[in-house]
């Protein structure tokens, strides 16, 4: 992978503050003397309706909010996971329009515990108050500090092949990004790809996306973005891709760099697609570590472990360990993590072998999403964060 050009930062190392929180749902805290900043996955309990579904996830989350010292007016975003989202999105919307709080994307890769729903949701609490603002295109801002962060929630506009909708889709980024004078290439730090049918139309949402950063200058030799492509369905059976993204105002581009682990995993491009295994950002008084998802792969781009979705697990953990301790961090430091596995009735499975090589104190869930490759059994995303920072950088709050 073609790293950027830049200085590497000189990393302090305050002492550490960031702890996991107990409570009913899994949550781990990023905190400074300025701020906190919360992650907390949670699942909805097996063999209920929708209602029941709905009605027990927010209790627990609620719950796990007041315990962590939140609650819905330091919520950035969250993401739905839903076992049926055709259906359940008329009454989650109606649901998700009345309880106020952060922007909310809501995709359909059911939960693996005969549960229908599963949430992921990122706050922040700053001494000072964070300037939140929901914008008139449908963007939620927040700003931090010296920074501002925009959080989108796209999904396509018109009709067509699974390119046509992606090019729709980031056309819609680029149009967000210049209302606010961000920059493309230096602000968009990460994206989520959700694709109908993965196996079918992954190519369109690959050839989409370079075509886009070609017209930016985004190449092997500069850089791409942060992503994770996996499948999920949309609340229309005619939405190919859906995207979800993150851009942030104020970063110099010294604050960022893109992660690699070529020992155990190689560039993108070397199989023709166009994206970045992680990227780094360092504030003043912290820094954050965005994790692509992640595959069972080698050095050479090929699959490592077909048909094994133990050793499956095991290397792409490895791999993910490898990507941190390039960048001074560790696995233990994953705030979060997302579990994708084609078969969902691998699901029992992969809690056991997760639980034996992750700390508990991680929040994570499983659900269900085809990895682009049916070769691949399992993939996992992740944001890790520590409380080394760089004081030559404003402080995150």
């Amino acid at each position: 992978m073609e790293e950027h050009s830049i200085q590497e930062a000189s990393m302090t190392s305050p002492r550490r503050t960031d702890r996991a929180a107990k409570g009913p749902a899994g949550v781990s805290l990023l905190e400074s003397r300025v701020g906190v900043e919360g992650f907390l996955m949670l699942e909805s309990p097996p063999d209920l309706d929708l209602a029941d579904s709905w009605k027990a996830l927010n209790s627990s989350y609620h719950q796990a909010l007041g315990e962590a010292g939140l609650d819905l007016t330091t919520e950035v975003f969250a993401r739905l996971h839903v076992s049926d989202a055709l259906n359940q999105n008329p009454m989650l919307q109606e649901k998700i329009a009345l309880r106020g709080g952060g922007l909310v994307s809501v995709i359909g890769q059911s939960p693996l515990q005969r549960n229908k729903l599963a949430l992921e949701a990122y706050h922040v609490k700053g001494r000072e108050p964070c300037l939140r603002r929901r914008l008139p295109s449908g963007e939620f801002a927040v700003g931090h500090g010296r920074y501002e962060m925009i959080w989108g929630v796209f999904r396509p506009g018109i009709p067509g092949s699974s390119a046509a909708q992606t090019a729709d889709l980031l056309q819609q980024l680029e149009a967000v990004a210049a209302s606010h004078g961000c920059p493309l290439r230096d602000d968009l730090l990460r994206t989520w790809f959700f694709v109908r049918d993965i196996d079918n139309n992954y190519r369109g949402l690959v050839e989409a996306r370079r075509d886009l950063f070609e017209r930016y200058g985004m190449t092997k030799a500069t850089h791409y973005v942060t992503s994770t492509g996996i499948a999920g369905e949309l609340k229309r059976h005619d939405e190919l891709v859906a995207m979800d993204a993150l851009l942030e105002r104020g970063l110099d581009p010294a604050q960022i760099r893109f992660m690699a682990a070529e020992d155990y995993l190689c560039p993108t491009h070397h199989y023709g697609v166009t994206f970045e295994r992680g990227t780094s950002v360092t504030y003043g008084d912290r820094t954050h570590h965005f994790i692509s998802g992640t595959a069972s792969i080698d050095r050479e781009g090929k699959i490592l472990h077909e048909g094994d979705l133990d050793r499956q697990i095991e290397r792409t953990l490895e791999t993910i360990d490898a990507l941190l301790a390039n960048q001074g961090a560790r696995l233990s430091d994953l705030k979060q993590a997302v579990v994708y596995l084609r078969d969902p009735s691998d699901g029992a499975r992969a809690r056991r072998v997760l639980g034996s090589l992750l700390p508990r104190s991680i929040p994570r869930i499983l659900v269900e999403g085809r990895v682009c490759r049916p070769g691949w059994l399992v993939e996992i995303e992740g944001l890790a964060g520590t409380t080394a920072g760089d004081t030559r950088f404003g402080n995150y709050f």
